[in-house]
C-alpha cells in the first residue's frame, strides 16, 4: 500500500511574515516518518520555504497523479484566506487542490490546514465528492477506512489563526503535535489515535488554553493518523554507562524504536531517608531508527548542600549518605529500560 505525504510551510512575505509556519511542517514531517507515524522518510516529500511554491507543490500534485497511492496525506502551514493557501510565489486556490486530489485519487486522504480562514476549504461543495512501506497493522486500518477526503481546519471562515510564540508552534499544529502522546487512542485496542479522536482533543485542549480561534473538522473518523502513547510504550532503551565528573554525569544508552519521540533521561537524588532532594532531567529526541547516544546532566550540587535532612545527619556526626538514580522514560513517566542505574554516596 502506497502511502504519500505532503507537508508544506511557508512563513510568508517579509512584510507580512510568520515565525513557525516552515518549522510546524518539519515538525508534523518527523511525526509522519518517526516511530509514531505510518511511514518512512522516503514516502515524505517537504516543502518550505522558498522551494514551497505553486509549481513545486503542483509538480508534487502531478506526480501523485501518475504514481497513484492509496493514501495521501496533505498538510499546510502558513498564510491563508478564502481563496487558497499563500505560497512563495502566490496563492494556491483550493479548487486547485480538490481538482488534484481529484485525480490522484487515493482511497483515503487527509488535509490539514494551519492557517486562518482554513474552514474556507471545505465550504464549497466540491470537497464533498472527493476521493481518498507500511506495516500490516496500519495497512489494515487504512483498508477498512471509510473512503474519502476528510479535512482539518485551523480556523473557521474569516478566523486568524494564531501562534504560541513561547512554544515555537502555530497553536493549532503545536496542540497536533501532542495528541498522539496525550490522546488516548481509538483504533485497534487503543494503540493507534484516529483523526476523529485526535482533532476532538486538539479542539478541548485549544478551548481550555483560551485560543482565540477554533478548528472546524469535515467528514473525520476512523483514519489511523499515529500511534498513540497512552496505553502503550514505544520502542525501548537501554543504560549502558554513567560518568561521574565534577558537576555532571554523562549517560551512555542504547535506543531503538523511538524515532523523533521524545525520552527522558532523568536523575533522582534522595538523601538518606529516601527523600527527593532534587530532579534534573534532559529530553532527548533520536533522528535515527536506533542508535547509541550520550546526553550530560548537571548535578544538583547546590540542592544536596542545602537540603535539611543532610545537613542535620552530617551535624550530628551521622551517616548523610546520598542516593543517586538514572532512569530512561517516555512521557508518561513510564521506564523503558526496567533496569535502573543506582549510587550511594556515603555521607
Amino acid at each position: 500500500m502506497k502511502y504519500r505525504v505532503v507537508p508544506v510551510g511557508f512563513n510568508g512575505p517579509a512584510n507580512n511574515r510568520l515565525r513557525f509556519a516552515e518549522k510546524d511542517a518539519l515538525d508534523f514531517s518527523r511525526l509522519m516518518c518517526g516511530a509514531l507515524g505510518p511511514v518512512g522518510e522516503e514516502d515524505v516529500t517537504f516543502l518550505r520555504g522558498p522551494y514551497a511554491t505553486t509549481r513545486r507543490l503542483a509538480d508534487v500534485l502531478s506526480f501523485l497523479v501518475s504514481e497513484s497511492p492509496e493514501v495521501v496525506l496533505l498538510f499546510f502551514s502558513g498564510h491563508g484566506s478564502s481563496q487558497g493557501l499563500g505560497l512563495a510565489d502566490g496563492i494556491f486556490r483550493h479548487e486547485w487542490l480538490r481538482a488534484a486530489l481529484r485525480a490522484i485519487n487515493p482511497h483515503v486522504s487527509l488535509v490539514v490546514l494551519d492557517t486562518c480562514d482554513a474552514a474556507s476549504y471545505f465550504q464549497k461543495r466540491a470537497a464533498a465528492v472527493l476521493g481518498a512501506a507500511l506495516t500490516p497493522d496500519w495497512q489494515t486500518l487504512l483498508a477498512h477506512a471509510t473512503p474519502g477526503t476528510r479535512v482539518m481546519a485551523a480556523t473557521h471562515v474569516n478566523q486568524k489563526a494564531r501562534e504560541y510564540a513561547d512554544r515555537g508552534n502555530g497553536a493549532f499544529t503545536w496542540h497536533l503535535l501532542r495528541a498522539p502522546e496525550f490522546a488516548a487512542g481509538d483504533l485497534d485496542g487503543g494503540r493507534f489515535l484516529s483523526d476523529l479522536a485526535a482533532f476532538e482533543a486538539v479542539e478541548t485542549w485549544m478551548q481550555a488554553s483560551g485560543a482565540l480561534h477554533s478548528p472546524q473538522g469535515f467528514r473525520l473518523g476512523g483514519f489511523p493518523l499515529a500511534r498513540s502513547q497512552v496505553y502503550q510504550t514505544i520502542g525501548g532503551a537501554a543504560l549502558t554507562g554513567v560518568r561521574w565528573r565534577q558537576r555532571e554525569v554523562v549517560v551512555d544508552f542504547e535506543m531503538a524504536g523511538r524515532k523523533y519521540v521524545d525520552t527522558e533521561i532523568a536523575l533522582r537524588v534522595e538523601n538518606a531517608l529516601g527523600q527527593l532532594i532534587d530532579e534534573r532531567r534532559v529530553t532527548f529526541s533520536p533522528s535515527e531508527e536506533s542508535g547509541t547516544y550520550s546526553t550530560t546532566l548537571p548535578l544538583p550540587v547546590l540542592s544536596i548542600i542545602q537540603d535539611p535532612v543532610t545537613r542535620l545527619l552530617r551535624a550530628r556526626g551521622q551517616d548523610a549518605g546520598i542516593a543517586w538514580h538514572i532512569q530512561i522514560l517516555d512521557d508518561w513517566d513510564r521506564p523503558l529500560d526496567r533496569t535502573q542505574f543506582g549510587l550511594r554516596q556515603a555521607g
